[in-house]
């Protein structure tokens, strides 16, 4: 009985292994870039709730949530804010606006 016992666990840990293996792996979120007239570039990686935000001569990434917004996309820690509306795009640092009339140049896997 007890020999029965631990083969069985064993098919049932095969099983649950197996189980995991059969979902397919989710593919990457595209990346987006935004140029800006002043030649900066904003890269955007939009994730299920939330953006991962690269800003001109940034080397990190920035992990912003998404928050409430009237209209668009808006992601924000509290510090910094991406928002979003279509094809366009701008940066708030607190309360002022420090990057703004970006524009979506194209999309890379």
């Amino acid at each position: 009985m007890r020999r029965w016992t631990g083969l069985g666990m064993t098919w049932i840990a095969i099983g649950a292994l197996v189980a995991a293996c059969a979902v397919p792996p989710r593919p990457p979120s595209p990346q987006f870039v935004f140029v800006c007239p002043a030649g900066d570039t904003v890269r955007v990686q939009f994730l299920n709730d939330s953006a991962a935000v690269l800003l001109p001569r940034d080397a990190t990434p920035h992990l912003l949530p998404r928050a409430i917004s009237g209209s668009g996309a808006r992601y924000s820690d509290g510090t910094l804010t991406f928002w979003n509306k279509g094809d366009s795009a701008f940066v708030m640092r607190g309360d002022s606006i420090v990057i703004q009339d970006c524009g979506i140049t194209r999309q890379r896997s």
